[in-house]
């Protein structure tokens, strides 16, 4: 069966699964800005605002700071692709062959990961932006 069938299944009343109009990938049900297939890919309620999935940071690293992202994949069939820009018209995909990524588990059980830049921040105003694609 295909899992995003599945996953609808077990997080709308049937009424609502039936609906691809509520539950179909790229409707937002719960309002909060995210498509169902965020939700589904994050492993986020999607009849419930408070779930993000993931959020930006910054991190220390030998007294210079980078951006970061965090993020969870719950879903085994969508890609998710962590990218860095500054100036968010040219973005350049994270490398996890020579870019800093962290792995682990949320206490729910979901696979985490963080993925560190490249490029520091300076204090010249350097400005970074990151963002999390989403694909099935």
């Amino acid at each position: 069966a295909d899992a995003y069938f599945t996953w609808t299944w077990e997080n709308f009343p049937d009424a609502m699964a039936m609906d691809p109009a509520v539950s179909g990938s790229g409707i937002d049900a719960d309002g909060d800005g995210y498509s169902n297939l965020v939700e589904y890919a994050l492993g986020t309620d999607p009849l419930s605002v408070p779930g993000r999935g993931y959020f930006q940071s910054v991190i220390e690293i030998d007294g210079a700071l980078f951006l970061a992202l965090t993020y969870q994949s719950a879903a085994v069939d969508t890609r998710l692709q962590v990218e860095f820009s500054a100036d968010l018209v040219n973005w350049m995909p994270a490398d996890p062959q020579s870019q800093l990524y962290i792995s682990g588990m949320t206490p729910e059980g979901i696979p985490e990961s963080t993925v560190i830049d490249r490029v520091a921040l300076d204090s010249a105003g350097s400005r970074r932006f990151v963002r999390l694609k989403i694909s099935r």
